[in-house]
């Protein structure tokens, strides 16, 4: 039995000394291997066995708990720093702002026009600076909104964690493509080129086919009750006062 044990032990010697030392491996998993060598020496078994099934319990059963704990963690600091999401929302939201509505109502008009004026008259240049401006100040309440009261971004890919309903979304469910679409026509009077008319009335049809075929559904789904709620009391494009309390 004596000599049964000392060529194990041997056996195991040379298995191990064969066997380099992980040095970049987790704590965890060096703890696991050293089990392993030992669980071999002391009863015979061949360590590249022993070292598997340490692997497949670490794996099985260690991993997935100090995974699950990590992840616990992440979620648990988020949630406990409602400021760190919305300076992301913030972040996310001016991103949009610039690739969204600067694109549809800046490049596109000044590619269209190089907002060169067709000499529209002086009253109708006035109708147009206070369309844009409107326009621009609605615009920007509304992402503002969307930071702060919502935690997200306008973007359907990160959207609000919580339904919009205070703001201008008191008085019109879309007041964002409203705005576009008034900072479009009000230079379309600052300029007098009726081709900007046209790009909205374009503009128009698209908005309102990706609000009907697809952000209602999709806001449906995630609000569920709060929502049918709100586009009962709240008209869709042509604003109005409440006509009981929203929210």
């Amino acid at each position: 039995m004596t000599s049964t044990n000392n060529i194990h032990e041997r056996r195991g010697e040379a298995w191990t000394s064969q066997a380099p030392e992980d040095t970049h491996a987790p704590s965890l998993r060096r703890g696991a291997s050293r089990w392993a060598g030992s669980h071999a020496l002391k009863f015979g078994t061949h360590p590249g066995v022993a070292s598997g099934h340490a692997r497949a319990w670490e794996d099985r059963w260690l991993l997935p708990s100090v995974v699950a704990r990590d992840d616990l963690a992440s979620r648990s600091v988020t949630a406990q720093n409602p400021g760190v999401r919305r300076v992301q929302a913030a972040a996310g939201s001016i991103l949009f702002l610039a690739l969204a509505p600067g694109v549809v109502a800046g490049l596109v008009p000044w590619l269209l026009t190089r907002w060169h004026s067709a000499g529209a008259p002086a009253w109708l240049q006035a109708l147009g600076w206070i369309s844009v401006a409107a326009g621009a100040a609605v615009l920007l309440e509304a992402f503002g909104r969307f930071v702060a009261e919502g935690v997200g971004t306008p973007a359907p890919a990160a959207p609000t964690e919580k339904l919009v309903v205070s703001g201008f979304y008191r008085y019109v469910r879309n007041p964002m493509y409203l705005a576009v679409a008034s900072v479009i026509l009000g230079q379309a009077a600052l300029l007098g080129r009726w081709l900007l008319v046209g790009y909205a009335l374009v503009f128009g049809a698209i908005v309102w086919s990706f609000v009907h075929w697809y952000e209602e559904p999709s806001l449906r789904r995630r609000f569920g009750a709060q929502y049918e709620q709100y586009i009962r009391v709240v008209p869709g494009w042509w604003p109005r006062r409440p006509r009981q309390p929203v929210g």
